[in-house]
């Protein structure tokens, strides 16, 4: 029965030779065959200690058409030695450019103010019960060990914000949290705080997002989490099988929708 050696792993050497297979070996081997080529884990936790940037806001773009709608960038588990050495500085550039690579971001990429801020942290890693980041950002999983789910502190997360633009313009403005973990994980937090009778929807969007597994996923997973969510405040376009929509759920989802200005690409009802 093959699903007994689901996953399989597979490890090859610099000219592409098979030089260990989960599906072939005894499973408990996969501990030994690493311990003997990396050496032993590193048990202790690196701490940050200079927290000297902690705060510092890096102005990367202003409007220059109209007073601009403010995009903020910070990051979570970046210690001081990943700031020192470039790290988050790198990562906060790479957002930046990559939110106006889609349209309609590019076309009007003047009328956008964005503003990084710096947060340290005093460790470097989220999977870890004893390591502390400035953000409290965590991973939830499903079964399987795959990472989905993605959340933070976010008193936190405004009172770093409220470092690059006062708090009167959250209700306008996107805040972006890049966490440093490389898996596939973005949730949004959408706030429908401003009831202005408006049919476009306004309120504060918090959007957390990993590094990915690989690079493609970044930029995929920040522009649905970031722009589609957080700054146009749309919905998801998933399925699922195992939920009935009832005409009475859709149409209370609808009115909820329609006062807020949420949700503007799909519709609850046939």
């Amino acid at each position: 029965n093959y699903i007994e050696f689901t996953p399989g792993i597979m490890i090859l050497d610099r000219n592409g030779k098979v030089i260990f297979n989960y599906l072939s070996n005894n499973p408990e081997s996969l501990d030994e065959f690493l311990l003997d080529k990396l050496g032993p884990a590193e048990t202790t936790l690196y701490e940050s200690t200079d927290y000297s940037a902690d705060g510092k806001v890096t102005v990367l773009q202003e409007a220059t058409d109209g007073k601009g709608i403010d995009i903020v960038i910070m990051g979570d588990g970046y210690s001081d030695r990943l700031i020192e050495e470039g790290t988050f500085e790198s990562d906060l550039r790479r957002i930046y450019e990559s939110v106006f690579t889609i349209e309609p971001y590019a076309s009007f990429r003047d009328k956008f103010n964005v503003y990084g801020v710096t947060a340290v942290s005093k460790n470097e890693v989220f999977d870890n019960e004893d390591a502390e980041t400035a953000l409290d950002c965590y991973l939830g999983y499903l079964t399987g060990g795959w990472a989905t789910e993605v959340g933070g502190n976010l008193d936190k997360i405004f009172d770093y914000a409220g470092k690059a633009i006062p708090s009167e313009r959250f209700d306008d403005a996107v805040i972006m949290i890049m966490v440093n973990e490389y898996r596939n994980a973005g949730m949004t937090y959408m706030f429908d705080n401003v009831n202005d009778g408006t049919d476009w929807g306004r309120g504060t969007g918090v959007a957390l997002f990993t590094k990915g597994a690989y690079d493609d996923m970044f930029e995929s997973t920040m522009h649905h989490e970031a722009l589609g969510h957080a700054f146009a405040k749309l919905a998801d376009e998933y399925t699922d099988c195992t939920k009935i929509m009832t005409e009475e759920l859709a149409q209370e989802i609808s009115n909820q929708t329609e006062a807020t200005g949420f949700y503007k690409n799909i519709d609850f009802t046939d």
